[in-house]
């Protein structure tokens, strides 16, 4: 049984990778790296309080440290090319047409992707839709017996 909360938070992840590669923002090692040197030397300044020379080397060297060993996608390109490689579509169809298009054009283009984004979810949402458990109810306390001839010949 797919779970289909799961489907969505990775769609939502590949939008939001789609998203930032098409707005050229800073790739997620990148912007790790930033966090990491931001932190280290709040703590290192405000914390502990060392001197200006060794708040400013220690997040130096944390932003190399994790910009060089963080297990983060260089771009978003990177990220986005392979969370649609690890996922497992709902709609093959779509998929396989994204992937067609991938191939013809050299490379992922943003309207493709999106596109695809679209009509994965709609087939999520699709099998996905909950029926009401007061749903046939009557239906199935309904006592049905077998099958008639047609009345009308007599």
């Amino acid at each position: 049984m797919t779970n289909f909360g799961d489907k969505r938070r990775q769609l939502l992840k590949i939008s939001n990778a789609a998203i930032s590669a098409q707005k050229g923002t800073l790739g997620p090692r990148m912007a790790a790296s930033i966090v990491a040197a931001t932190v280290t030397a709040m703590i290192t300044g405000g914390v502990v309080q060392l001197g200006v020379p060794v708040v400013l080397g220690s997040g130096l060297a944390a932003a190399v440290l994790v910009n060089y060993y963080a297990p983060f996608a260089k771009t978003w390109g990177e990220s986005l090319d392979n969370l649609l490689t690890d996922y497992e579509p709902v709609d093959h169809d779509a998929y396989a047409e994204l992937h067609r298009v991938t191939r013809e054009r050299g490379g992922l283009e943003f309207s493709p992707v999106f596109e695809w984004i679209d009509r994965e979810q709609q087939a999520i949402s699709a099998l996905a839709r909950p029926i009401p458990k007061e749903a046939g109810n009557k239906f199935i306390n309904k006592l049905v017996s077998p099958v008639r001839e047609d009345r009308r010949n007599d």
